[in-house]
């Protein structure tokens, strides 16, 4: 049986499982296959098709296009959409032009990512939002001190009042971002 996010987040509920996901750009399909993997072993365990990574995980972790599966996996989609996502915006994503290495312009269009996790995510999915069903963070880095900045929908959190607010679609843009200018 699936548990809830309250159960997911609750302390007491164990044992808890973890899954964190580093960046990488375009490779993050060789985590997605990976992950793939692990959905199917545990689809056989559980006996159901249906069974996805956030019934299982009770705290899924992302940075930069870790972010991205993280956020996704975290509000119910399957591996398998996560692929198909990466592969329709792959080519216009990841590609790299060579007056275009990050220096004095961007490194990659954001605006295929924002509209592919608007409408992904939902465009008002905020980061407490019922629609993410386990827990989820996400590593940001602040654009004021450099320093790293994890944005987390635990309720009990220091600053969970503040950051639960915030756009799920653009704390995931905001960490897969050089610039943490989002916010």
């Amino acid at each position: 049986m699936a548990r809830s996010k309250q159960q997911h987040l609750d302390p007491a509920t164990t044992p808890k499982r973890i899954l964190s996901l580093d960046g990488g750009g375009i490779r993050g399909i060789l985590t997605l296959e990976y992950l793939s993997a692990i959905e199917n072993m545990l689809k056989q365990r559980s006996g159901r098709q249906d069974f996805v990574l956030s019934e299982y995980f009770d705290l899924i972790g992302g940075t930069s296009t870790g972010s991205i599966i993280a956020a996704g996996l975290a509000c119910g989609m399957s591996v398998d959409k996560l692929k198909e996502l990466y592969r329709e915006l792959g080519n216009q994503i990841f590609v790299s032009k060579f007056w275009k290495k990050g220096i004095l312009a961007p490194k990659f269009a954001s605006g295929p990512v924002q509209q592919a996790l608007d409408a992904q995510l939902g465009a008002d999915t905020t980061l407490d939002s019922d629609r993410v069903l386990t827990g989820l963070m996400i590593m940001t880095k602040r654009l004021d001190t450099g320093s790293p900045w994890p944005l987390h929908n635990h309720p009990n959190a220091r600053y969970a009042a503040q950051d639960g607010k915030l756009l799920l679609s653009h704390v995931v843009r905001a960490s897969t971002s050089r610039r943490a200018d989002l916010f």
